[in-house]
């Protein structure tokens, strides 16, 4: 496992998401009896052959609503060569797959930077890429209309603005 675990406490308790090479993504259950659950849940997507595995974090509204993010290679090792990248949306209740830039726009190809977690801040998702650039993923303009005062978590169905590298 090359990326840190990531933290994260839910209505439904404690939970702990690793996602290792050549695995799944996994989310272990906490609770200060038992202490971590040995089996974990498992998502259905499996990280490509070689390294690193995925590179994780996660946006929730408190105890609700959270998105576990993940940057990874698409389909090929990164040990020693650059790859193309993708970054993954997954339910932190489920680990079901909500969205990827592989699936949500083809032509969004971008070298995986290793290490680099996604950042989540006001409705954006930000992710660095061996391509001399920043991604920026946000909501679309019919997406993020609605009331002023409900909090929203950046959810896919995104476009994507890059800026310059500086």
């Amino acid at each position: 496992m090359h990326g840190s675990p990531v933290y994260w406490r839910s209505r439904s308790g404690a939970h702990l998401y690793i996602w290792g090479e050549q695995d799944n993504l996994r989310s272990f259950s906490y609770d200060r009896a038992t202490h971590f659950n040995p089996k974990a849940g498992k998502s259905r997507v499996r990280a490509p052959e070689g390294m690193p595995g995925g590179i994780l974090s996660l946006s929730a509204n408190g105890d609700h609503d959270g998105v576990l993010w993940a940057a990874l290679p698409l389909d090929e090792d990164a040990f020693i060569a650059t790859v193309r990248g993708v970054l993954r949306a997954f339910d932190a209740t489920t680990l079901e797959e909500i969205w990827s830039t592989a699936a949500a726009d083809p032509n969004d190809q971008f070298s995986f930077a290793k290490f680099c977690p996604p950042s989540v801040v006001n409705g954006k998702v930000y992710l660095a890429t061996f391509s001399d650039r920043l991604n920026v993923y946000g909501l679309r303009e019919e997406a993020a209309a609605g009331p002023a005062n409900r909090p929203r978590q950046p959810r896919p169905q995104k476009r994507r603005r890059r800026s310059e590298k500086h």
